[in-house]
């Protein structure tokens, strides 16, 4: 069968995972079509995440252990303290810690490299599309619909003062 490798290597490690007969599959997921189906792998301890929960937890257990989070400030440089802390370099002033985290994203190789350190992170697009151009409008409330000179602009760029409305045509 196609994960018998997997499973007995995921074992190998105690992960308890498991081979299964299509009956049990329908048992574990009813409604499944069966058609074709050989069989399953199972782990009742699976779970799944995304890069942003995992961020998130990294974020929440510092934070519980006293830790401080600075969203929207840009690293320009780091350093050391003389008792070798890190200390990280912004426009605003230095910020001094005992540890450091960084969790730039895409950008994290460019921030790495600010540390002097090499982070194997490579961006590459994973979605592309195009928006066609629409005239726009935008309506406050209490007056009558107006659109200025009614140039093309992006949909959605536009969002009035007041509510955040877009209205287009």
């Amino acid at each position: 069968m196609l994960f018998e490798k997997s499973v007995r290597m995921q074992n190998e490690m105690g992960i308890p995972s498991r081979l299964l007969e299509p009956s049990a599959v329908e048992s574990l997921m009813p409604g499944v079509n069966l058609d074709g189906l050989a069989g399953g792998a199972y782990c009742p301890t699976d779970g799944s995440g995304t890069p942003q929960e995992a961020v998130a937890g990294y974020a929440a257990a510092m934070r519980r252990q006293g830790g401080e989070i600075r969203l929207r400030t840009e690293a320009v440089g780091f350093s050391r303290t003389r008792s070798g802390d890190p200390r990280v370099l912004t426009p605003a002033g230095e910020v001094e810690a005992e540890l450091v985290l960084i969790a730039a994203g895409p950008q994290s190789r460019d921030v790495g490299t600010l540390a002097g350190i090499t982070i194997p992170v490579t961006p590459h697009r994973r979605q592309a599309f195009h928006r066609r151009f629409v005239h726009w409008r935008v309506h406050t409330p209490g007056d009558r619909w107006h659109g200025g000179d009614r140039r093309k602009r992006p949909f959605g760029a536009t969002r009035d003062g007041h509510e955040n409305r877009l209205a287009a045509r």
